[in-house]
């Protein structure tokens, strides 16, 4: 007879060994999203930023671009994602120069150039923190919107993020109970 521990054989708990590098990351995440709300608001706009680019690709971009990759599975992937990312520099870059510093071609403008979406001058805990759990959501394989949880990040209120976690959390329990079949 050994007298080796025995570990927990649980799928959570081989799920949580599996990601572990991935929960790493996250709780990195939550330090990061913390330390820059407490201290300086704007290196919480470009790590909410920073988060929110990446839950994006995460979660949508891949979905999108996915047949196109799959398509061309005969082409070495970096060739695939250099033509994505060429496009992609070239669309931002023509915006970017034509409308003066505007990446969106002048889409949130009002027709006598003011814009209806004041920038942000504090970011909460919260806004930073909604592309991370966009993040755990996409990794836990939940069908998620993104739109809710990534424009959260870029509202001037913070006010509004927790309305919309709620409204989101809502939705998946009432879904879920539906499902169940009552």
């Amino acid at each position: 007879m050994s007298n080796s521990p025995k570990r927990p054989n649980s799928k959570i708990f081989n799920f949580f060994i599996e990601e572990k590098t991935f929960f790493f990351v996250i709780i990195i995440g939550f330090i990061l999203a913390g330390a820059s709300t407490a201290y300086n608001w704007s290196i919480a706009m470009w790590i909410g930023f920073a988060f929110a680019a990446y839950a994006a690709v995460a979660n949508d971009s891949i979905q999108t671009i996915g047949t196109f990759i799959e398509s061309n599975s005969d082409k070495k992937w970096w060739m695939l994602w250099l033509f994505i990312g060429a496009i992609f520099l070239v669309t931002v870059s023509y915006s970017w120069f034509t409308y003066n510093g505007d990446v969106t071609y002048q889409r949130l403008l009002k027709p006598d150039g003011s814009s209806p979406y004041p920038h942000p001058e504090s970011f909460s805990f919260f806004q930073i923190v909604a592309p991370l759990v966009l993040l755990i959501l996409t990794r836990l394989k939940m069908p998620v919107s993104t739109t809710f949880l990534l424009l959260s990040v870029f509202s001037a209120t913070s006010s509004g993020i927790t309305s919309v976690v709620y409204k989101s959390w809502t939705g998946y329990i009432l879904a879920f109970v539906l499902s169940s079949g009552i």
